[in-house]
């Protein structure tokens, strides 16, 4: 008779990188592969370098887990006066980030609701209505199409 035994050490842990300097979309990315969720939080500031983090809200080798949230400040060019919301809805989570702190608004809240599989990680909804103009630096929530599959949960072989 054999015995097969496996020993689990429990979770891994995972713990904040030190990314200041970093490209603040490449930092995103890798604690997002971490299983954090990440937003931006602009600091304004006349020259120098823009879009690398300067901070983060998790202080560094803190450990994180799945589902931690985490901000990453990030340095912006200061302007002034109001910019034109454009449509964000149909691209990839990533290039709407992108372009969302490109266009000098700040990314709020990133809601996740189920959609049909062929919208899963697109932008279907936002805060601010586009072809509008609001104050530099407002902040503009953002919904994020989830497919059917990533919500259902499997039972004896029974989806619910």
């Amino acid at each position: 008779i054999s015995v097969v035994l496996t020993v689990s050490l429990g979770r891994e842990r995972l713990y904040m990188p030190d990314l200041c300097g970093y490209d603040c979309y490449e930092a995103a990315c890798r604690l997002r592969e971490m299983g954090a969720v990440v937003r931006f939080a602009p600091i304004y500031s006349e020259g120098g370098e823009y879009d690398k983090v300067l901070r983060a809200s998790k202080e560094v080798g803190e450990e994180i887990g799945q589902g931690s949230r985490i901000t990453l400040f990030v340095s912006r060019p200061r302007r002034h006066g109001s910019v034109k919301v454009v449509d964000y809805r149909g691209l990839p989570l990533t290039v709407a980030t992108q372009r969302i702190m490109r266009d000098g608004l700040a990314l709020g809240e990133i809601i996740y609701a189920p959609s049909d599989k062929s919208d899963k990680n697109l932008v279907i909804g936002q805060s601010l209505i586009a072809d509008t103009y609001v104050r530099w630096g407002s902040k503009i929530d953002i919904t994020v199409a989830e497919s059917p599959d990533d919500t259902e949960i499997e039972t004896n072989g029974d989806k619910i």
